[in-house]
């Protein structure tokens, strides 16, 4: 069959039912659009469900001076997709954090896990001096607790996330180099989970 054959061919044929095809497309878009409202009713849903059950009002830090449950609920905020909710808890918690005796491990595994949380809160809102500075200072925090190794790892990450988006690729790859090492070692050696932050960590291995 040539070209115009084919043509006439496809010309000659009826053409379709444009009511009822018009019909068909507008029941199969209202479909579409019910479903797509569901969903969002659902994600605002959980949302406010989210607001009420961590704290009122919202991103209201919790009635605690344990750093380690500020952190958590900062961490419930940014798991929601909502740092600056993140905020209260955070700068709750460094003031909590101070109490701890400064010369313990304690107390520098949960000051570079606040400072580690603001760069992530900062990084969200995409203020990438903050995040760098709050990175950096989490990184200096934590020398005097090697053993956390998880900790390490999430804080170099993020730093070398951080310079990335900043454009300095040179440094950002050398963090990420020693976030390799630090999973490789973590990988012959496990330690907690990066989430916990390693609480129960054992040293690097000599």
């Amino acid at each position: 069959m040539g070209c115009g054959e084919a043509t006439r061919t496809i010309a000659s044929r009826p053409a379709p039912n444009r009511r009822n095809c018009c019909r068909r497309f507008r029941w199969r878009d209202a479909r579409r659009a019910e479903r797509v409202v569901r969903q969002m009713k659902t994600i605002v849903s959980e949302a406010i469900s989210g607001c009420s059950s961590t704290s009122t009002p919202y991103g209201a830090s919790p009635p605690t001076s344990d750093p380690w449950q500020l952190i958590n609920s900062a961490r419930d905020w940014l798991q929601q997709g909502r740092p600056r909710a993140a905020l209260p808890s955070l700068n709750k918690a460094l003031v909590e954090v101070e109490q701890l005796d400064h010369q313990t491990a304690a107390y520098a595994h949960a000051k570079a896990a606040i400072h580690n949380e603001l760069g992530r809160v900062y990084a969200m809102v995409s203020e990438l001096e903050l995040a760098e500075i709050e990175f950096q200072n989490a990184a200096e925090t934590a020398t005097s607790v090697p053993e956390y190794r998880p900790l390490h790892f999430d804080i170099t990450y993020n730093l070398s996330t951080v310079l990335e988006r900043k454009g300095l690729t040179a440094e950002s790859c050398a963090q990420l180099r020693r976030t390799a090492f630090i999973y490789v070692d973590l990988l012959a050696h496990p330690a907690e989970p990066p989430g916990g932050y390693g609480a129960s960590g054992e040293r690097l291995s000599s």
